[in-house]
């Protein structure tokens, strides 16, 4: 796979069930990830540096075998109701106010502005999810779904917009960590 300009190419040799199991995309300047994302059916990790990069694909969520996705960006519009197809997910991390490329005096966006303002729902049915990271984020209040995540060892919502901690997460065993703060980086 090679990147011309801002478009992600796939070499002639990869095909539809390529066997990449890991992609670390960065420093790309791309604004979008491809639909054809879809045919690295057997990913697993993957994670992206790309500031410029706002909204996900639908066909991120058709990998079916990832267990890990880690986005940093500097402002992403939505966390897709899509989340919920990926089953095998053990490691979600999403960082706002992130720049691949900071020029001097660069400077994140307001976290009041930035896109990224509620988990959906479907959270709830990622039953393997282990780790939920979302640094930097608009995001005020979080689903009651999340009592479904039994499996949810650390939640770090550091620098939100979440004003106090739900009652639900007392109930929540296997949870050691809890990280809820409205202080930016």
């Amino acid at each position: 796979m090679k990147l011309t300009g801002r478009s992600l190419i796939w070499p002639s040799g990869i095909r539809s069930g390529h066997q990449t199991d890991r992609l670390y995309l960065s420093g790309h300047r791309l604004t979008e990830l491809p639909e054809r994302i879809r045919e690295l059916t057997e990913l697993r990790d993957l994670e992206i540096f790309e500031q410029d990069l706002y909204q996900l694909p639908e066909g991120l969520f058709e990998l079916s075998k990832l267990e890990r996705l880690r986005i940093m960006t500097a402002d992403l519009e939505s966390l897709p109701a899509f989340i919920g197809k990926l089953k095998n997910l053990r490691e979600l991390s999403i960082s706002c106010g992130s720049s691949d490329r900071p020029a001097p005096g660069w400077r994140p966006k307001p976290k009041e502005e930035i896109g990224l303002d509620r988990i959906p729902p479907e959270i709830g049915e990622l039953k393997q999810l282990e780790q939920l990271t979302i640094q930097y984020s608009s995001i005020q209040e979080l689903p009651a779904e999340l009592e479904k995540l039994k499996n949810l060892r650390s939640l770090d919502l550091g620098s939100s917009m979440v004003k106090q901690k739900p009652d639900f997460l007392s109930r929540m065993h296997k949870l050691e960590s809890i990280h809820l703060s409205q202080q930016a980086f």
